[in-house]
């Protein structure tokens, strides 16, 4: 998820899924890529851009603060487990493993198979259906 791009000021940060933010062509660092290490670097970051003149969306402080708030974690996965997130990419819903989204439809699957029609239930042995 890009926090801020250079069509919207003079920064391009994102967080990478190898579990940094990165500060593209930075131009703090001799327009050379920057890693920080945590969202708290990257907030820090974006204050020394600010300090030197360049331009970048407000929100973008707040998104970082958001991932932080919410528990993001640096990396999308955890203990080999790549996350999924849901919901926009700027404001995301929820984050899920990929194990507890395959538990969850399981979960789904296994309730609609207890499902029945009004009509097995009145009549379960001769297998009707209504059409």
């Amino acid at each position: 998820m890009a926090y801020c791009r250079f069509s919207d000021g003079d920064v391009y940060l994102y967080h990478h899924t190898d579990g940094y933010v990165e500060c593209c062509a930075c131009g703090l660092q001799s327009n050379n890529n920057l890693k920080l290490a945590s969202f708290e670097a990257a907030i820090e970051h974006l204050y020394q851009h600010r300090a030197a003149g360049h331009a970048f969306p407000e929100e973008a402080i707040e998104w970082l603060e958001n991932d932080i708030a919410d528990g993001k974690p640096m990396r999308t996965e955890q203990a080999g487990k790549p996350f999924i997130v849901l919901g926009d990419d700027k404001e995301p819903d929820k984050f899920f493993t990929v194990d507890d989204l395959i538990k969850a439809i399981e979960e789904e699957r296994d309730a609609e198979d207890h499902e029945t029609t009004a009509a097995e239930e009145k009549c379960p042995q001769a297998g009707y259906s209504e059409e």
